[in-house]
């Protein structure tokens, strides 16, 4: 797969399809529920297809997307060659997605797109079933950019597996559709279109599992959009609470609301620099920084929506102790770096500065965090995005481990020599 989008970048002036349109989701969402046009499964690497007769695109995934995208809701072909005529995608080696969206927009008609992302209670699988759900009277599928992991080269029965890592490095992003979702085995899988040919999954198609979903979009850029005709919409932009979090920063640095502080006292004379040997250990500085960051946002663009963003958050909260790799944005791969680093180790007894972890399970939703004292535990707040000291060991074993049945990993940080 060659790589032809480039990964998105935050904006938050970017249109909210759930803030415009409401994110309220039905009591059940039905088993199936398909928007695709049924046309063509071209390849998009190919080309010589039999209707528009295209040269070979390998670059051009963002041609095929936005026309195939615009033909679900106009139930006719749009010739994707009219894309590359505008934006030279695949000449140029790929395109970014707003650049390809604002090219469809003058090309097929369309007035506006909107940005889908994770609005709770809605992790991001459920955000897009809703979003073409909500906009069926349209016909509207989404327009998605994704890495490309080479696991996902011959998906058995279309069904892509979860890769071996989510590192993005030397990985190819794609722009694909998606147009809705089905039911395998008691399971929902969103249905892809991916632009390899009939002969490619189950007949050109691909089928993406919710655990998957929530992993690939949790990196950052990593992105997914669905376009509209309809006129005189109110949009909403999808992130007006980083404005609100610059104006209440603002306030805080200048202290615009407190009062005026009294005249402090000589501070007092400074203590002699700590001995080598009583120099704090990796733990006191893990809790440290966690304390520090308490009521702060540790992911204030959002690269990961807050609802699902305690790996983000933990990583930016310790950076300046541990430097984590920036990538990781999933629980069960945090486990797993956490256990390949000699600076832990497996403990049954929590202490101040121990990372704890209670990893995704299929569905069920994993969490971590980190112990500021022995029982006391601070994680991301999955409605605001701020960082809070928001369990206790019990409150954390009561509701991950009893209720939702996740098993719990806290890891001891030790001083290497």
């Amino acid at each position: 797969m060659h790589s032809g989008l480039k990964p998105l970048s935050y904006d938050r002036r970017d249109y909210d399809l759930l803030k415009t349109f409401g994110a309220t989701a039905p009591a059940q969402f039905p088993d199936a529920y398909s928007v695709e046009n049924g046309l063509w499964t071209p390849n998009q690497s190919d080309g010589g297809d039999p209707i528009f007769g295209l040269p070979p695109m390998p670059y051009g995934c963002t041609n095929y997307t936005q026309a195939d995208c615009c033909a679900d809701d106009d139930q006719h072909l749009h010739n994707p060659m009219l894309m590359e005529n505008v934006t030279h995608a695949n000449a140029r080696g790929g395109v970014e997605m707003r650049e390809a969206l604002n090219a469809a927009k003058k090309v097929y008609g369309r007035t506006a797109y909107f940005r889908i992302t994770a609005t709770h209670p809605l992790d991001m699988f459920d955000a897009i079933r809703l979003g073409l759900l909500s906009t069926k009277e349209e016909g509207r599928s989404a327009s998605v950019g994704t890495p490309w992991f080479f696991e996902w080269t011959a998906p058995k029965n279309g069904i892509l597996p979860i890769p071996a890592s989510f590192s993005v490095q030397n990985v190819a992003w794609h722009n694909w559709k998606i147009a809705g979702w089905k039911t395998i085995n008691g399971v929902p899988y969103l249905i892809g279109k991916p632009w390899c040919g009939k002969n490619y999954g189950d007949k050109g198609f691909i089928y993406m599992s919710r655990e998957l979903c929530n992993a690939v979009f949790g990196i950052p850029g990593s992105c997914a959009f669905t376009m509209t005709k309809l006129t005189g919409i109110e949009p909403q932009r999808v992130d007006l609470e980083v404005v609100q979090w610059i104006v209440s920063l603002i306030r805080r640095v200048f202290k615009f609301d407190q009062e005026p502080a009294p005249v402090p006292p000589p501070p007092p004379a400074p203590l002699p620099p700590k001995p080598e040997s009583l120099a704090d250990s990796l733990a006191d500085r893990l809790a440290d920084a966690a304390t520090a960051a308490l009521d702060t946002e540790p992911t204030p663009l959002d690269q990961v929506q807050d609802a699902v963003a305690c790996v983000a958050s933990l990583v930016a909260v310790t950076r300046p102790v541990l430097q984590l790799d920036p990538t990781l944005a999933y629980t069960p791969h945090l486990l797993d770096a956490l256990k390949a680093d000699k600076r832990f180790v497996s403990t049954k007894i929590p202490k101040r500065g121990c990372i704890i972890v209670s990893p995704t399970v299929g569905q069920v939703r994993g969490h971590c965090g980190i112990f500021l004292d022995a029982n006391t535990i601070a994680s991301n707040d999955s409605r605001s995005g701020l960082w809070k000291d928001n369990y206790t060991f019990k409150k954390w074993a009561d509701y991950f481990k009893h209720k939702k049945g996740l098993r719990i990993f806290v890891f001891e940080p030790v001083d290497i020599a």
